[in-house]
């Protein structure tokens, strides 16, 4: 017999149950970050006032600016409401899968840019469920792709490692060999690339801590987060 709708005995779901859809929420998340920048790039270039036909493609951006603002901290609120859930539910692949997804994702854009993926992840981590990570590792490739891109360098070069602490935690370094990190960068938050707000979210919700720090010698910017025992036990 078929289960009756609203049947109290099945389990309702919900779009945020389907873990594709959580996925793929958080990189519109992203996206709308990287065209909310390019919007209120191109504002800037109409600093003065003009004539009708100007002054109508400027109300046309801050319009624009609005709505992926709001569509921004919607997708935010009603994705992230709660990070362990979300991290159980892109909890379906190993930490290796996670990787792969990684790097078939970017692949042309990182063959286009030129930028060379180097992967260091302890064996035993990698056969562990992805969670919270695969997500982040996503979007923290991607901001650094971002900064690659900027430096005019020949060799370009990120660096992802995972490695258990001696304690039992996590402790995840994405690297590049862009420009490092700006004044800009130390005193906006909001100004720190793909996802990280959403990111740092998702890592302080399970226990953990997420920073940035620029490469010594001014070789690029390092992008940290370390998880404690309990926080992976929550993800994995």
């Amino acid at each position: 017999m078929q289960p009756r709708p609203n049947d109290p005995n099945v389990p309702a779901t919900t779009a945020a149950d389907d873990p594709a859809i959580v996925r793929l929420a958080f990189e519109l998340h992203a996206e709308l970050d990287v065209a909310r920048h390019a919007v209120r790039g191109l504002r800037a270039t109409y600093d003065q006032p003009g004539p009708p036909a100007v002054e109508d493609v400027i109300g046309q951006l801050d319009r624009l600016d609005t709505t992926l603002g709001r569509l921004h901290d919607f997708i935010r609120r009603a994705m992230h409401h709660d990070a362990t859930r979300f991290g159980l539910m892109c909890g379906d692949m190993t930490l290796h899968d996670e990787i792969n997804h990684v790097v078939h994702a970017l692949a042309p854009d990182l063959e286009r840019g030129q930028i060379a993926l180097f992967i260091d992840i302890d064996d035993e981590l990698a056969r562990q469920p992805g969670g919270v990570l695969g997500p982040i590792i996503l979007q923290g490739v991607r901001n650094a792709m971002q900064a690659c891109s900027t430096d005019g360098l020949s060799q370009r070069r990120i660096d992802v490692s995972v490695h258990r602490t001696s304690v039992g935690g996590i402790d995840l370094c994405i690297a590049d060999t862009g420009p490092g990190l700006g004044d800009e960068w130390r005193r906006h938050a909001d100004l720190h690339g793909h996802g990280v707000l959403l990111c740092r979210q998702l890592v302080e919700g399970i226990g953990g801590s997420l920073r940035f720090m620029n490469a010594p010698f001014n070789r690029g910017a390092v992008f940290r987060i370390s998880i404690p025992p309990t926080g992976w036990k929550r993800v994995g």
